[in-house]
């Protein structure tokens, strides 16, 4: 929303949502995603459930309804059912349940990651579905799979968060710094600052798409033993 309003600044934006804009965040953090979205002259409304949304118009739990020229809906994630149908062991949201080296539980000679999975044991820290936890996913999949057909052992999957992103705009950001278990700390960065480490974020993920080699592991060599019992391979961390 923040970037629609900035690209069109005309408009009337009004953002809905029903829980609290940036529970996730520190205090400080949340005041400052607030004031910029004010600034941006972005209305807010939060704990309203919308139940429908028809031509030019939301429907809300309790009412009154929202009249809108254009919606831009933003989804949460949904599971294909194709796991759960091919009769492997599922969470309830129907993700595959893994373990520690991402085989499934019921069926060792597959592997699954990313959103399609979530490890059946504790790995110390929730595994929320995004791009910050897949692509470590995958990393130790990838690298149990190879280890699997060349006769090595596999190694376990280890996890600690580092930071939440919010993008507020081209030009502004906020950086949340979070401890290993993703609640968050005090400390946060905004402006430039804040969307270079953004930025250079997604340098580091595309640089080990394309060379196998993941920058952010050598950042949690100091970080507590977060991973299952059945774990011992290298840490993965994310933003």
């Amino acid at each position: 929303m923040s970037e629609i309003a900035e690209r069109f600044p005309s408009i009337r934006a009004l953002l809905v949502t029903r829980g609290e804009i940036g529970e996730g965040l520190s205090e400080g953090g949340r005041h400052h995603v607030k004031k910029t979205l004010a600034r941006m002259g972005i209305a807010l409304r939060e704990g309203v459930s919308v139940t429908a949304l028809e031509a030019r118009r939301l429907r809300v739990e309790g009412g009154p309804d929202i009249d809108c020229d254009a919606c831009v809906w933003a989804a949460s994630f949904g599971v294909s059912p194709l796991a759960r149908d091919a009769g492997f062991a599922v969470s309830p949201r129907g993700q595959v349940l893994v373990d520690a080296t991402m085989r499934s539980v019921s069926h060792p000679e597959v592997f699954a990651v990313g959103d399609a999975a979530i490890p059946a044991e504790s790995v110390g820290v929730p595994i929320r579905m995004g791009c910050a936890t897949a692509m470590p996913m995958a990393a130790c999949g990838a690298d149990n799979l190879a280890d699997s057909v060349q006769g090595r052992a596999p190694t376990g999957f280890r996890y600690a968060y580092l930071a939440q992103f919010v993008s507020l705009g081209r030009r502004e950001c906020l950086a949340q710094l979070v401890h290993h278990d993703d609640s968050p700390r005090d400390l946060f960065l905004t402006g430039i600052l804040a969307s270079s480490l953004k930025e250079l974020t997604f340098r580091m993920n595309l640089f080990g798409i394309r060379t196998g080699f993941y920058p952010w592991r050598l950042l949690l060599l100091a970080a507590p033993r977060l991973a299952s019992k059945a774990s011992s391979g290298p840490s993965q961390i994310a933003r």
